[in-house]
């Protein structure tokens, strides 16, 4: 048995507990990590896990069966190097450092001690600590559950995943360009092991480097968000020679000179298919061949390329479309530094026949990292069996073109109804992962299906219980545009396994309701199949499975200056008989940021790269990262770089989907708006569609005390002209603006009103801080009524922005139901609100008040008060919160947790008498592990509508 636990990291000068990841202040200290393995067991090996570099000086276990521990002494098992070689053996890798111990000894407490050497490096980097032994036969009582990051029934345990498994693509000089911009278009992909650049130009060079170095040195998922740790990819790439070739038996051979993105100098000609934690998945489409006499072959050829976090793959397909067959004995030749590969054609390839090619597998080793290092290929002593309702054996196969172990069901069995319907059911299927070599490895997965619902579906681990979720992420990619091979979703996964095991994970798919609340989903959905002329990034959320609730068009593939594009309702419908579970409007259009350069040219957003933290199903995640400016090249056209953070989360009353935003200035910039409303200067925008007949006949606009003013819109007001400018909300925030009435003219789907709901505003302009946020109301267009843009300003008086200003936002988008008879959701709250109060902005100020949260924290501490975001205190055995407000189903998540078996209980209040109820509040929780930190985040949406206060307790 293998107890890979948490451990307790003590200094001896202190005795204080350290956290995981903490250093020690004083290199001559020294440390021990103690570890209860919840039984008797003969002890054969002790390995502790610590980042790779560190210098130590001696290290020591001693094993106990009663807890008890003497200072170091004969009886200890000790090791001493300084170099990496012990006296007991050679260290087994360069990040885990065993100690075998022969004969085992008997115990069940392990106590390993390391110190080090003066002048070494900084202090002690601990993940963790291994033992592994047999259970002692005669030890039949006392067993307790190990603090264990994932527990397995067998009792193997190994990390959900590796902190470096993860990846990004994105285009440095940006997707969307002005036609003056003549930066070259580089496709880069970047994980936490290599960073890769292909030149849609130039299609014989690539850049290509591995990344080393310690966790401490290397960026994380998120770190790489952030403009200032992109160096390795800027700098750090060394060219390769990409060769891509049809060679004929003669001798002659034709080079892929360019593709067709770069000749046409359109990105749409690089397809994203999909885009995720772990897999990349892009395809540039026709590559142009060249011979040495500078003849052309006829062809078409697409290059597929999928880059997960430790390998990716290029993929050739060719189809001879020139007038002649080719010979014999034609190939296709692949070759990027060490690696290379060879297809040849067996008889004629004749025109116009199928496609053939070849896969060019390139497996990045991990020499840091070899304990888990990810296999390539084939994995051997690695075998998948997967099954799932009527369907015992669903077919699984290596592909080399998606570098991965796939299995696919087109059209899966199911014992409930699919579509738009009220879909409570999950998708389950049993998967089964068994190891039998002695290495362990993270097995990379993926199952394509027709999914039940494709606009709100999010995959899940869950243990064999069905139940408990592992806490292992599962990329969400799909696709509902591609006639061809109709809607599906691509879930992704990196599966662990650890050595000598056997385990059984129920992937499950969740739809309408995740327990007894619509779901909550954020997927990258490809566009390959809509338009050709789009193809990029966009992001789709939903709210149950009933059609969109908010989309990105993160790169602007498909938009000019609508970052936000469709924003949808939750459960509205346009009368008592009209359908349920149904798509909806409420206005389209939004963005983050509109400016001009000094030389009045709009900034464009470049180098956008996305990181899914959660794609759901109780809140969902996603941080986004980049630059603004005219041109691509981040020097000196980067004028603003931006960190912006999106979430929506489960709920039964209506949509809110949160915007996080952090613009940071280096250049001056302006915000000014012209005269004729071509350019608009703005922080964050609602709005945006010309072609939308829509009318917003009311304005309000509030504070947390009430509301501040209603304004009518005058139905002849002028189009491309402002109703109001520079409308300073004062009072206390959260402070608020809406359109109550609402509606698109000829619109026969159920409709709902939008609103923002503005948390927090901050922005340093010229050294001064300002915290009152400012608004305009500008007339987009009139047909049939006036349709206004909400647009949030810098201060009043500040159009021009520089080097060392800042903006920080906080805020959420809601669409709000017009009243009770079209509102057919569950919230019994929110639809006697609605049969008093009809299209009001009370309901506006009801959502602001009500969730401006008062939260008071024991075990932990609050980070945000909505959604409610908790760091607990390392240690702590519970965490309590003690909750004032809350309307909808309130999202709770629980940060640095050891594990994630926690459940969450109702508590009565101090005043009384402070117990819990004794059966958790819903099993229906999302868990989420932290390999930065090795810890669990736990999430649970909790309906406080009507409880001024309530008390709630975490514990395990």
């Amino acid at each position: 048995a293998v107890f890979y636990a948490d451990a307790t990291v003590r200094s001896t000068s202190g005795n204080k507990r350290l956290a995981p990841r903490a250093f020690l202040e004083d290199p001559s200290e020294s440390t021990y990590v103690d570890v209860d393995l919840g039984k008797v067991c003969d002890v054969s090996v002790v390995t502790v896990w610590h980042v790779p570099g560190c210098q130590y000086y001696s290290q020591a276990v001693e094993i106990s069966t009663d807890g008890t521990f003497g200072e170091s002494g004969e009886d200890d098992h000790a090791v001493s190097w300084t170099t990496g070689v012990g006296e007991l053996g050679p260290v087994e890798t360069a990040e885990g450092n065993a100690i075998k111990i022969d004969p085992p000894v008997r115990g069940r407490f392990v106590r390993h001690r390391c110190g080090k050497r003066e002048g070494g490096a900084t202090g002690v980097h601990f993940r963790g600590l291994e033992v592994r032994g047999t259970p002692a036969a005669e030890e039949e009582e006392g067993e307790v559950e190990p603090s264990s990051l994932l527990r397995e029934e067998e009792g193997t345990i190994m990390a959900p995943w590796s902190a470096n498994n993860y990846g990004h693509a994105y285009w440095p000089n940006g997707w969307r360009k002005r036609k003056e911009d003549k930066t070259q278009d580089f496709l880069c992909f970047e994980t936490g092991y290599y960073g890769l650049e292909l030149n849609m130009d130039n299609m014989r060079k690539a850049r290509f480097a591995t990344f080393g170095g310690s966790d401490v040195a290397r960026p994380s998922y998120l770190d790489v968000l952030d403009m200032d740790q992109r160096s390795r990819m800027d700098d750090g790439l060394q060219e390769q020679e990409l060769i891509i070739e049809i060679q004929q038996p003669d001798g002659k051979s034709y080079r892929a000179m360019r593709c067709l993105a770069g000749s046409k100098n359109n990105r749409c000609h690089a397809r994203l298919w999909d885009a995720g934690r772990f897999v990349q998945n892009y395809e540039i489409l026709e590559l142009s061949f060249r011979s040495d006499d500078r003849s052309w072959l006829a062809c078409k050829a697409d290059l597929t390329v999928v880059s997960w976090p430790r390998s990716f793959s290029l993929t050739l397909k060719v189809t001879n479309t020139g007038p002649e067959a080719w010979v014999e004995g034609t190939a296709v030749h692949m070759e990027l530094g060490q690696w290379s590969t060879t297809y040849v054609n067996k008889g004629e390839w004749r025109p116009k026949t199928r496609e053939r090619g070849t896969s060019l597998e390139c497996h990045v080793e991990a020499e840091d990292e070899g304990r888990v290092a990810q296999g390539g290929g084939e994995i051997e002593g690695i075998s998948l069996k997967m099954s799932g309702y009527e369907t015992p054996d669903v077919k699984l196969w290596y592909r080399p073109d998606f570098a991965c172990c796939v299995a696919k069901l087109k059209f899966p069995k199911r014992a409930f109804k699919a579509g738009y319907t009220q879909i409570c059911d999950y998708d389950v299927f049993d998967l089964t992962v068994e190891n039998t070599s002695e290495e362990s490895t993270y097995v990379p997965f993926m199952f394509q299906v027709r999914p039940a619902n494709v606009t709100g579906v999010v995959p899940i681990l869950l243990q064999s219980d069905g139940v408990t979720p592992t806490g292992i992420p599962v990329q969400l990619s799909k696709n509902w545009h591609n006639k061809e091979m109709g809607a599906y979703v691509r879930a992704y996964c990196l599966l662990p396994a650890p050595a000598s095991s056997s385990r059984t994970f129920k992937l499950t798919f969740v739809y309408g309701f995740y327990g007894t609340l619509p779901s909550a989903s954020h997927a990258q959905l490809s566009l390959v199949g809509w338009n050709d002329k789009t193809n990029g990034r966009w992001e789709q959320m939903a709210i149950g499975c009933f059609g969109e609730t908010h989309c990105l068009d993160a790169e602007l593939s498909g938009t000019w200056h609508n970052m936000i594009t469709d924003v949808r309702a939750l459960m509205v419908r346009a009368g008592p008989r009209d359908k349920k579970w149904a798509w909806t409007s409420a206005g389209w259009g939004g963005d983050w940021l509109g400016a001009i350069d000094m030389e009045r040219r709009d900034l464009i957003p470049h180098g956008v790269k996305a990181a899914y933290v959660s794609q759901g199903p109780c809140l969902t995640e996603v941080k986004y990262g980049g630059y603004y400016g005219a041109f691509g090249g981040a020097g000196r056209a980067k004028r603003i770089s931006y960190l912006s953070t999106v979430r929506t989360l489960r709920t039964d009353d209506y949509a809110r989907t949160f915007h996080s935003l952090q613009f940071a200035f280096h250049r001056h910039v302006l915000f000014a708006n012209t005269e004729d409303g071509k350019q608009l200067g703005y922080l964050f925008r609602t709005g945006g569609a010309n072609w939308e007949k829509l009318v917003t006949p009311r304005i309000a606009v509030g504070n947390a005390e009430g509301l501040i003013e209603e304004y009518e819109v005058p139905s002849d007001a002028t189009a491309n002209t402002f109703f109001m400018e520079d409308v300073e909300l004062s009072g206390p925030g959260p402070w608020w603006v809406g359109f109550p009435g609402m509606n698109i003219r000829e619109e026969t789907k159920g409709q709902a009103w939008r609103a923002l709901v503005i948390q927090s505003y901050q922005v340093t302009a010229g050294g001064e801080t300002h915290g009152t946020p400012v608004v305009s109301f500008f007339v987009r267009n009139n047909d049939g009524g006036p349709n206004v843009d909400a647009l949030l300003r810098p201060p009043k008086g500040v159009e021009l922005m520089g080097k060392g200003d800042a903006a920080s936002i906080d805020l959420y988008w809601i669409t709000l139901p017009h009243k009770a008879g079209h509102y057919y959701g569950p919230n019994a709250a929110l639809r006697a609100h609605l049969e008093e109060t009809p299209d009001s902005w009370e309901t506006l100020l009801r959502e602001a008040r009500g969730n401006d949260l008062k939260v008071e924290v024991t075990g932990g501490e609050a980070k945000e008060t909505y959604p409610i975001i908790v760091q607990s205190s390392a240690g702590a055995a519970e965490v309590r919160l003690d909750i004032t407000g809350g309307v909808g189903a309130v999202p709770m998540r629980f940060e640095g947790l050891d594990g994630g078996t926690y459940q969450l209980y109702k508590a009565s209040s101090e005043e009384e008498d402070g117990q819990c109820d004794p059966t958790p509040v819903d099993s229906s929780r999302q868990v989420t592990y932290d390999a930065e930190n090795f810890t669990f985040s736990v999430t649970y949406n909790i309906l406080l509508d009507g409880q001024d206060s309530s008390s709630w307790v975490l514990k395990k």
